[in-house]
């Protein structure tokens, strides 16, 4: 429930952080740019603080029990809350200088977003069935951020409004997933507890 939370909460930041880049224009950029990296500095610590606890209460689960047939999976590492920390201290300590390439690095944060929500599909899929528009939305993220990545940059204000949008559409498909693969791993947890309840 701990990952789910964060999930949400990443998706959040998300959604809010398109929003501005799409309400602001250059002029706000600069400030902007600092209240972004305030939001993914708190956004990468509220991940990583989550991953630990539920790392730590997953192994005091296995050693209490370490005879369980079907262990609890370690969640995976936080690589994407790690580098929201890494860009949100540089973006609220150096505005001025990162306001260029903060496209780059937004389409770069979207593209280990969408990863890390194909790695959770995955884990998923190997439980119980993925229906296919889940695995297309990421992709169209996806292949918008990399085409800002690859695309020479002229003006920062149009390429910035895009991946507002696209933030915007991650956080949706963020929390659709995290509520989508929470109810499938209850209702698994459910099903087996009424087997072994009727044996």
């Amino acid at each position: 429930m701990r990952i789910v939370q964060s999930s949400i909460v990443r998706a959040l930041v998300a959604f809010a952080v398109g929003v501005l880049l799409v309400k602001f224009r250059e002029d706000m950029l600069r400030w902007l740019t600092m209240v972004i990296g305030l939001l993914f500095t708190a956004s990468g610590v509220i991940s990583c603080v989550a991953y630990y606890v539920e790392r730590r209460r997953i192994q005091k689960a296995n050693a209490i029990s370490p005879d369980m047939a079907e262990k609890p999976r370690l969640p995976f590492f936080p690589i994407v809350g790690v580098g929201s920390i890494i860009l949100g201290i540089m973006l609220i300590s150096m505005p001025s200088d990162f306001i260029i390439g903060v496209a780059y690095v937004l389409a770069s944060m979207l593209i280990l977003g969408v990863i890390g929500q194909y790695a959770s599909l995955v884990r998923a899929s190997r439980v119980f069935r993925i229906p296919i528009i889940f695995w297309i939305m990421p992709l169209a993220v996806l292949a918008v951020a990399i085409y800002i990545l690859v695309s020479p940059m002229e003006a920062t204000a149009l390429p910035l409004r895009i991946i507002g949008w696209c933030l915007m559409l991650y956080a949706v498909i963020e929390c659709v997933n995290a509520i989508r693969i929470h109810r499938g791993d209850r209702s698994i947890t459910n099903h087996t507890t009424e087997q072994v309840d009727n044996e």
